[in-house]
C-alpha cells in the first residue's frame, strides 16, 4: 500500500491525473496474488481489466513463446479499459507476484464521474499507438523488401501456391491440391520449405505453417491484385471442403471471411453440439466477429454469447446484450419470446429475481407469463431455503402461489422507477381532476381558494406521473395562478425574491465548493481511517462519516454518489464478498449516515430548507439553525443508534475481517497535503456554521451569511463559472422558487385552515391530543409518499398540515419534520432515490433489495417510536 501511490504516479496513464481522482482510483483497485506458473489471462480471453505489478515478474507470451517480461512498477492489459477486445497475448507469472487489478466496469464508472481520467488514458494510448505505428511501419518496410525478394526468386506456380496457402489457417497439401492451379502441392511446399525454412515449415502432422508476417503480406497482395469475387470464391471452395470433412473451425473461418453470416451461425450451432466442441474462448472469438445487427437478429447467437459472458462473470454485459436485442426489434413473436425468457433467466442467474419477474411481465401472453413467473418464484424459494434463509423462501413461495392463481395485482414489487400515471392519457386525467375540483360544491372555500386547490390537484397528478419535470409543473402552476386571478405575478413568483431562495443558492454553492475542492472526500477518508479494525467499528465509521458529510454538503444525492465507490473499494479490501452480510451491513450504515440522517441539520439537504421555508413566518423566526439541531437531536440519536445496533446484530459477518488501514492511507497519500482551495473552503465553512449557530445573538439572516460565503468562494477562485453551472442544482432552484409562494397563498385564501378543519373533523376529539395528531401526520405522509416524490411531497404536506398542527397545539415544525423524516423512509426501492443511487453506485455488489427490506422496516419502526418518545422533550422546548 505504501508504494502503490508512488507506483501509480509513475505510470504514464495516470501521471497527470488530479490528486482527488488519483485517490479515488486507489479505492477501485483490487489486490490480486498470483503464484508462480499461473496464467493471469490467456490469449483470446475477453479483455476486462488492466494490471499493475507490485511485486514479482510476469511474461507476455504468444503460443507459449515469451515476448517480454514485466516487473514491479510496470503494467499490462491496459487496452481492455477502452476496447474490451479479446486478449492478443497471454500473461504468465514467472514468480510469486502481487498485482493491482483495475476492472474495466469500475474504470468506466469512475470515468463518468471524472472525465479527466478517461481523457488522460485516451491521450496516453493515442501517443503510444502513434509510436507503435511508426515502429510497425519501419518493420513492415523491412519485411516487405525481404518477401518481395523471395517471391521474385519463385516461379509463377510457386507464387500461386503461396498465395493460396495464405488463405488457410494451417496449409494442408491435401486441401490445397483440390484448388485450381495447385497440383502436386505437397512436393512444391517441401521444395519451398527447404529453400526458405525461416518462413515456411513442415509440421509433424503433415501440414505447414507460414511465418505470420509472410502470411499477412501474401493476403494483402492477394486482396490488392485479385478481384474480391475470386478471393471469395476460393474461401467458399475451401469452406465446402472443410464442411464435408466435419472440420467446423476451418469451415467457420472461411465462411466468416466470405461474410456468410447465416451459414456461420448454422456452423457454430453444429460445432457446439458436436462430439468435439470448441473451447469457450474460441466460441467467444467467433461471436465477436459478427456484425452487431446480424448477431442481435439471431436469438440463438444472442443466447450463446450471453451464456459465455455469464460464465465469465460478466452478467451485466449479458443482460445488456439481451436488452439491445429486444430494442432492435425481433422479427417474430417467437424471437421476442425467446429473448425475454433468456433475459429473465439471466436476471435470475444473477440473483435479481425482481427484475426477472418484471421482465416476464413484459410478455404479451399473460397466461404463460403468470406460469413462468410462478415457476421462477418457486425456484427462488427453493434457492433461499437451500441457503437456510427461511423467511425469504417463505415469501417467494407465497408469492408463487398467488401468481399461480392469476392474482398478479395482489403482489406489489419494488420495481417502479417513475410515476404512476403513465402514457398520454395521464396528462388528460390530471387536468380533468383539476377541472372536477372547480365543479364540486366545496363549502367554506372562496373562489380563489377553489382555483388554488384545482391547480394543486392538477400539479399533484402530474407529479405522480413523473413527467414533465417537477420544476416545469411548478412554474406552470404559478402561471395558472396568474391567469386564473388567484395571485398577481409578484406574489405567484415571489419565491424567487425570498431570503429562503437565496439561502438555497448559497448552500448549493458551498456544496459545489466542497465537492470541487476534495475536502468532503478527505474528511470521509479521515473518519474511516479512525475506525476500529472490526465490523462494529466499520459500521460506526461509515455512519459517522455520513453524518459529517450531512453537515458539510446539502445534496443528499451527491453524498450518496460519493459513498458508492468508497463502499465498493472498502468491501473489496476488507474481503467482504459481494452481497454478503458484511458488505450489506457497511452499505446500510452508509445509507443511514449519508441519507437517512439528513434531518439532523437544517442545511443537511435542500429539502430541509424547502420545508423550513414553507412554515409560517413566526415558526421560521423561532427555528434557527441551532434550535433546529437541538430540537431534532433526540429523534436522530434514537433512530441512528438503534439502526446501527440492529445492523451490527443482524449483518455481522460469520468470520471477522479486520480492515487494513493501508488502503485509506494510500488514498490520503494520493490526495497529498490540503490544497489552498480545501483550506479556504474549510475555514469558510467553519465561519458559516458559527454564524448560523449564533444567529440569535446577531440577528443576521442565514441567507445573507450563506450568500456572503458564496461571494468569498467565487472571489478566492474556489468556484468559477463552470463549477457554478455544474455544481448548483438549477432545476431544483427553479422548482423551489416557484413553490415558495404556496404557503403564503394558502394562508391568504384560507385553504390551509380548510384542510385543518377537514382533518380535525376526520379525527374527531382525538385531534386535540398531540400524540394523535403526530400519528395522523405520519399516516398521511406514508400514504402521500406512495404517490409523490419526496421533494414534491414535503412542501405540500408542510403547508397542508401546518394549520392542523397549530390546532393540535403543535409547532408546525413538527409536522414539517414528520414530512421530512417519514417521507424519507422507503417500503419499496422506487420510493427512495438515494437508496437506488447507492444500490447502483455500488454496481449492485453491496446488497440486494431482499437484504434491504428488513432494514427499511426496522428503521421505519424506529422513526415511529422516536417521534412518540421525543414528544415530552419537544413539550419542554415549547414546541408541543
Amino acid at each position: 500500500m505504501e508504494s502503490l501511490v508512488v507506483t501509480l504516479r509513475a505510470v504514464p496513464l495516470f501521471a497527470s491525473l488530479p490528486r482527488d481522482v488519483l485517490a479515488q482510483l486507489v479505492g477501485v483497485l483490487e489486490e490480486v496474488s498470483v503464484p508462480a506458473g499461473m496464467t493471469v489471462f490467456a490469449r483470446g480471453d475477453q479483455g476486462d481489466a488492466m494490471y499493475i505489478v507490485a511485486t514479482g515478474t510476469l511474461e507476455v507470451q504468444i503460443d507459449g513463446k515469451g515476448l517480454v517480461a514485466v516487473g514491479p512498477g510496470q503494467w499490462f492489459g491496459e487496452m481492455a479499459l477502452l476496447t474490451g477486445d479479446p486478449r492478443s497475448a497471454s500473461v504468465v507469472a514467472l514468480s510469486q507476484s502481487q498485482l493491482w487489478r483495475m476492472d474495466k466496469d469500475r474504470f468506466l464508472a469512475l470515468s463518468e464521474r471524472h472525465p479527466s481520467l478517461l481523457r488522460e488514458v485516451t491521450r496516453f494510448l493515442c501517443r503510444r499507438l502513434a509510436r507503435v505505428s511508426e515502429d510497425v511501419s519501419e518493420a513492415r518496410r523491412v519485411y516487405t523488401q525481404a518477401f518481395e525478394t523471395m517471391l521474385a526468386a519463385c516461379d509463377a506456380d510457386e507464387r500461386q501456391l503461396l498465395f493460396h496457402a495464405a488463405l488457410l489457417m494451417r496449409p494442408d497439401p491435401l486441401v490445397l491440391g483440390a484448388l485450381p492451379d495447385c497440383a502436386s502441392a505437397g512436393d512444391r511446399l517441401d521444395s519451398l520449405a527447404a529453400r526458405y525454412p525461416a518462413v515456411l515449415r513442415r509440421e509433424e502432422d503433415g501440414t505447414y505453417s507460414l511465418h505470420p508476417r509472410l502470411r499477412e503480406y501474401l493476403l494483402e497482395r492477394l486482396r490488392r491484385d485479385q478481384p474480391q469475387e475470386m478471393v471469395d470464391g476460393l474461401h467458399a471452395h475451401l469452406a465446402r471442403i472443410y464442411e464435408g470433412q466435419g472440420q467446423w473451425r476451418e469451415a467457420i473461418f472461411h465462411r466468416q471471411e466470405r461474410r456468410d453470416w447465416l451459414v456461420v451461425a448454422r456452423l457454430i450451432g453444429e460445432a457446439v453440439t458436436s462430439s468435439d466442441p470448441p473451447a469457450e474462448g474460441e466460441v467467444a472469438a467467433w461471436l465477436d466477429r459478427f456484425p452487431e445487427e446480424v448477431l442481435l437478429a439471431q436469438v440463438y447467437l444472442v443466447k450463446l454469447k450471453a451464456d459465455v459472458l455469464g460464465r465469465r462473470g460478466q452478467g451485466e454485459a449479458a443482460i445488456a446484450l439481451y436488452r439491445r436485442a429486444l430494442e432492435a426489434g425481433p422479427e417474430s413473436d417467437d424471437a421476442r419470446e425467446g429473448l425475454i425468457r433468456g433475459l429473465a433467466d439471466r436476471y435470475a442467474g444473477e440473483g435479481r429475481v425482481e427484475e426477472a419477474l418484471a421482465c416476464l411481465r413484459e410478455r404479451e401472453d399473460e397466461t404463460e407469463s403468470t406460469e413462468a413467473s410462478a415457476g421462477l418464484q418457486q425456484a427462488a424459494a427453493v434457492r433461499y431455503l437451500t441457503a437456510g434463509r427461511r423467511q425469504e423462501a417463505y415469501a417467494w413461495g407465497r408469492s408463487a402461489r398467488t401468481l399461480a392463481r392469476g392474482l398478479q395485482g395482489a403482489v406489489t414489487y419494488p420495481l417502479r422507477r417513475s410515476g404512476v400515471l403513465r402514457g398520454g392519457s395521464g396528462i388528460a386525467l390530471a387536468f380533468a381532476a383539476g377541472g372536477l375540483v372547480l365543479l364540486l360544491p366545496l363549502h367554506g372555500l372562496s373562489a380563489p381558494a377553489v382555483k388554488l386547490l384545482a391547480t394543486l390537484v392538477t400539479a399533484a397528478a402530474l407529479w405522480m406521473r413523473g413527467r414533465p419535470p417537477d420544476y416545469v409543473v411548478a412554474i406552470g402552476m404559478g402561471l395558472a395562478w396568474i391567469l386564473l386571478g388567484v395571485a398577481p405575478p409578484r406574489t405567484a413568483f415571489g419565491g424567487f425574491t425570498s431570503s429562503a431562495w437565496f439561502l438555497m443558492l448559497g448552500v448549493f454553492g458551498l456544496g459545489a465548493a466542497l465537492g470541487r475542492s476534495g475536502l468532503l472526500y478527505r474528511v470521509t477518508l479521515l473518519i474511516l481511517r479512525r475506525c476500529p479494525p472490526n465490523f462494529t467499528g466499520q459500521v460506526i465509521a461509515f455512519g459517522l462519516a455520513g453524518v459529517a458529510s450531512t453537515l458539510l454538503v446539502p445534496s443528499v444525492l451527491a453524498r450518496v454518489t460519493l459513498a458508492g465507490p468508497i463502499l465498493v473499494g472498502f468491501s473489496d479490501t476488507v474481503g467482504y464478498p459481494p452481497r454478503s452480510r458484511g458488505s450489506a451491513g457497511v452499505a446500510f450504515a452508509a445509507l443511514l449516515g449519508f441519507s437517512l440522517a439528513t434531518t439532523l441539520f437544517l442545511t443537511g439537504t435542500s429539502t430541509n430548507l424547502l420545508a423550513w421555508s414553507m412554515l409560517p413566518e413566526a415558526t421560521q423566526a423561532e427555528i434557527t439553525w441551532g434550535r433546529w439541531f437541538l430540537a431534532v437531536l433526540p429523534l436522530e440519536v434514537l433512530t441512528f443508534a438503534g439502526a446501527l445496533m440492529w445492523i451490527i446484530w443482524r449483518s455481522r459477518p460469520e468470520t471477522a475481517r479486520p480492515a487494513r488501514p493501508g488502503l485509506i492511507d494510500a488514498q490520503l497519500e494520493a490526495l497529498g497535503p490540503a490544497s489552498r482551495e480545501e483550506r479556504t473552503t474549510l475555514t469558510l465553512m467553519v465561519a458559516l456554521l458559527a454564524g448560523w449557530m449564533t444567529q440569535p445573538l446577531h440577528g443576521a439572516d442565514p441567507a445573507w451569511i450563506a450568500m456572503g460565503g458564496l461571494c468569498v468562494l467565487v472571489g478566492a477562485g474556489v468556484l468559477d463559472r463552470a463549477a457554478m453551472r455544474s455544481g448548483v442544482d438549477w432545476p431544483l432552484l427553479l422548482f423551489m422558487g416557484s413553490i415558495f409562494s404556496l404557503a403564503d397563498l394558502m394562508g391568504r385564501v384560507g385553504l390551509d385552515a380548510w384542510f385543518a378543519r377537514l382533518l380535525g373533523q376526520a379525527l374527531g376529539g382525538a385531534s386535540a391530543y398531540p400524540v394523535a395528531a403526530v400519528v395522523a401526520a405520519i399516516l398521511i405522509t406514508v400514504g402521500v409518499r406512495f404517490l409523490l416524490p419526496w421533494q414534491t411531497a414535503v412542501p405540500l404536506l408542510t403547508v397542508a398540515l401546518s394549520a392542523f398542527a397549530l390546532e393540535a397545539q403543535l409547532s408546525p415544525w413538527i409536522v414539517a419534520l414528520v414530512a421530512l423524516k417519514v417521507g424519507n423512509l422507503f417500503l419499496f426501492p422506487y420510493q427512495n432515490q438515494p437508496y437506488l443511487t447507492l444500490y447502483y453506485g455500488t454496481e449492485e455488489r453491496a446488497f440486494t433489495h431482499a437484504q434491504s427490506r428488513p432494514f427499511a422496516w426496522v428503521y421505519a419502526a424506529l422513526v415511529l417510536a422516536g417521534f412518540l418518545l421525543s414528544l415530552p422533550y419537544w413539550r419542554a422546548l415549547g414546541l408541543a
